[in-house]
């Protein structure tokens, strides 16, 4: 029986799409001052940080020196080691002992002055040339391995400049990496059209930065007069809201303009835009509200924002979740306050967008913003989970190396480019190794071996996690209750067989415990190796369970006899 279910993952593997992109980033921002706050519920000491997360780490905020015509630390006592203390650049940068394939960027500017500072700078080819060549040191004594430029914003004053400085930089990066890695270049730029077309020569740019973050966030908020989304996918369908403050449109003018797609970053947050409602019987998009934005939140405590984790508890609190459908953000309401914000469906539809689209990947503004505490009950950083499965799902190139007959005793899948450490990884990266076999003298176990890059050189030994017929490893399944514990944090993949006559056309309805929403899985035709399949990320001792069953008809009903079972993929 085991060989059958082999027989199954093999063939359901063997279709799955390739991924076309090789290696999404997922860049990540660290804020200095959220490592230090006095808000401790939402304070994010540099420990806290989940490096396997993010395939790049930005350190923000550092400052341009004039007088120096260097990049300077922000809080130098805290920031650079010195007299036996061992500063936070530098326990920022020993993250990479733990992910020896993140990259780490100190990001430059900011809010603020950075704009006449910037302005200063590049008002000579001397300067840039000395500040270049003055930070290649800095950040090489740091242990970084790039800078991101956050100049808010160039003006058409200020357009060539901003250029300049870019160019400057990425030949200084260039001849100063011939026999090393060249430090990396990145930008994170303005998502409104006007700003974009005044300040930015979008082809010049393009030809010296590796990335391109564009901050695709902050489209509405206390100016507002009627309630609206901080991060919009798509536009609304409404002629009272403007086609251009939304993802789609933002990143389209950088991608006409002259950027390429693969360097092109979608930005998301989980910071929500808040509201006072002027009439609490009107709580629709679109509603009239008071000026200024909402009340500060109990954690963040910011006038007309609301974090993530924030949002969770006022949920629990008995606010009012809706999705909308026209731009594919939910938003959250009860009494006079309203909140439109991104949660785990909304970033995993940003994400797949973003892959259909063939963008480099994503950057997220910032840690401390996502569920770092748990408050919601979905596991430390739930945002940036759903961001590492929906790009691992698409990234593995999983494919079979011959169409093993059942009861065949050998078979091996091979999954490019992606190591346990960090599954979503660039093609030159080491590609780790999978071996599907069946055991004949342990009742058929089915075990997944897997070649590990780690300094210890063991090979981890994963069976077959769960199925309600034959193996039950560690009683991970209960047949009793219908739910799946993870033995170890993971991605799996799940199957589900009807083993009837009257099979075709089921549907099941999935739901994790590490995901804000479920998952519909779809069996065509009974007794099938084509079954009904889904992939989730799973905490260590978290639930996967089915919740619904749908017949043919679209209604709920009973399900009839099924094998619900899953397989270890991948450990994280």
């Amino acid at each position: 029986m085991a060989s059958f279910y082999l027989l199954t993952v093999l063939m359901v593997l063997s279709v799955q799409e390739k991924s076309k992109v090789a290696g999404y980033i997922t860049a990540c921002y660290f804020t200095s001052w959220y490592a230090q706050t006095s808000l401790t519920q939402v304070r994010l000491p540099v420990e806290d940080v989940d490096p396997l997360l993010c395939t790049h780490l930005m350190y923000a905020f550092a400052y341009v020196d004039i007088p120096s015509k260097s990049v300077v630390a922000a809080d130098p006592a805290k920031e650079c080691s010195n007299a036996g203390m061992t500063g936070r650049y530098e326990k920022f940068n020993q993250l990479k002992s733990r992910n020896p394939n993140l990259k780490t960027l100190l990001s430059v500017g900011g809010q603020g002055s950075a704009n006449t500072v910037f302005s200063q700078l590049s008002s000579s080819l001397l300067s840039l040339q000395q500040f270049a060549q003055n930070t290649i040191k800095f950040l090489r004594k740091h242990g970084f391995d790039g800078l991101d430029v956050d100049w808010e914003y160039p003006t058409a004053e200020t357009k060539d400049q901003f250029t300049s400085l870019l160019k400057v930089l990425s030949e200084e990066f260039e001849k100063e990496g011939t026999n090393k890695d060249p430090l990396l270049l990145t930008i994170a730029v303005a998502s409104g059209e006007n700003k974009i077309k005044a300040g930015y020569d979008i082809k010049g740019i393009n030809k010296y930065v590796d990335f391109i973050f564009v901050m695709t966030y902050d489209f509405s908020g206390s100016w507002n007069k009627v309630t609206g989304f901080d991060s919009p996918l798509r536009a609304r369908n409404d002629s009272n809201f403007s086609p251009l403050y939304n993802v789609q449109y933002a990143l389209n003018v950088w991608i006409n303009g002259g950027a390429d797609r693969s360097k092109v970053i979608m930005g998301l947050t989980a910071a929500g835009a808040s509201f006072t409602l002027k009439n609490i019987s009107n709580h629709n998009v679109g509603a009239p509200v008071q000026t200024g934005g909402g009340p500060p939140g109990p954690l963040y405590k910011q006038q007309s924002r609301l974090i993530y984790p924030e949002i969770c508890k006022y949920l629990k609190e008995g606010w009012t979740r809706v999705w909308d459908d026209d731009q594919q953000v939910p938003y959250a309401y009860k009494g006079d306050q309203w909140v439109g914000y991104d949660d785990q469906q909304s970033f995993g539809l940003k994400v797949q967008y973003a892959i259909d689209e063939h963008l480099g990947g994503v950057m997220f503004w910032e840690l401390s913003f996502d569920d770092s505490k748990n408050y919601c009950n979905n596991g430390a950083f739930p945002l940036l989970h759903v961001v590492k499965q929906t790009f691992a799902n698409h990234y593995i190139d999983v494919t079979a190396t011959g169409t093993p007959e059942a009861g065949s005793t050998d078979a091996a899948l091979h999954t490019t480019g992606a190591t346990e450490e960090n599954p979503i990884e660039t093609a030159s990266s080491t590609p780790s190794h999978k071996t599907v076999t069946v055991d004949s003298n342990n009742g058929g176990t089915v075990h997944f071996v897997t070649s590990l890059t780690k300094d210890t050189g063991v090979k981890l030994k994963s069976t077959v996690v769960f199925d309600q017929v034959d193996e039950n490893i560690g009683g991970a399944y209960s047949p009793q209750t219908g739910e799946f514990t993870a033995p170890v944090s993971g991605f799996y993949l799940f199957t589900i067989q009807v083993m009837v006559t009257s099979g075709s056309g089921q549907e099941y309805e999935l739901k994790s415990e590490d995901s804000a929403y479920s998952t519909r899985v779809r069996v065509e035709s009974a007794w099938s190796t084509g079954s009904g399949t889904a992939v989730f990320h799973v905490q260590k001792g978290h639930k996967v369970k089915v919740i619904k069953y749908y017949g043919p008809d679209g209604a709920l009903r009973q399900s009839p006899w099924s094998r619900f079972s899953g397989f270890l993929l991948r450990e994280s």
